[in-house]
């Protein structure tokens, strides 16, 4: 993993992430159109990472509102796919974007905790809710908290 965050933070989070030498990310891409970041953070303590836990899930929730107000042409539509029961728990999240011009982004976000260390997994492709494979993305949000420690 690399120190800091990504070049670009993936949207709907950029303001809540901190920077820094506590925070380690590795991005992931293929040939065609799909991509997944995982950022990492440790934080002084649990009660801090459970509070970062829970601004990064309440902006996520908010994201299709926020990305609807700030381009209005634009529609996006925000489903809650639950919690998971690993370590400290996790969420996952689903958020589908369709352009004025035609373009559609489908992107998958999990935030989990165990500890002191919360992690942010965002999966994304061209697409709709139709081509989020949400079970699998389940499964690698859980083996990601699991494996903080």
């Amino acid at each position: 993993m690399t120190t800091g965050l990504p070049e670009y933070v993936p949207y709907c989070v950029e303001e809540t992430l901190p920077d820094g030498d506590a925070t380690r990310h590795r991005a992931f891409r293929t040939d065609l159109d799909a991509g997944a970041v995982q950022i990492t953070v440790v934080r002084p303590d649990a009660s801090s990472a459970a509070e970062l836990a829970t601004l990064l899930d309440a902006a996520i929730e908010g994201c299709a509102t926020a990305y609807e107000e700030e381009y209005p042409s634009s529609t996006a539509e925000y489903r809650d796919y639950g919690t998971l029961a690993v370590e400290d728990g996790a969420r996952v999240h689903g958020l589908h974007i369709a352009q004025d011009y035609g373009a559609m982004d489908i992107d998958l976000f999990a935030v989990g905790r165990d500890g002191d260390t919360v992690t942010f997994v965002q999966w994304g492709r061209l697409g709709d809710f139709t081509n989020a494979p949400v079970a699998d993305f389940q499964d690698t949000a859980t083996t990601a908290v699991d494996r903080l420690r």
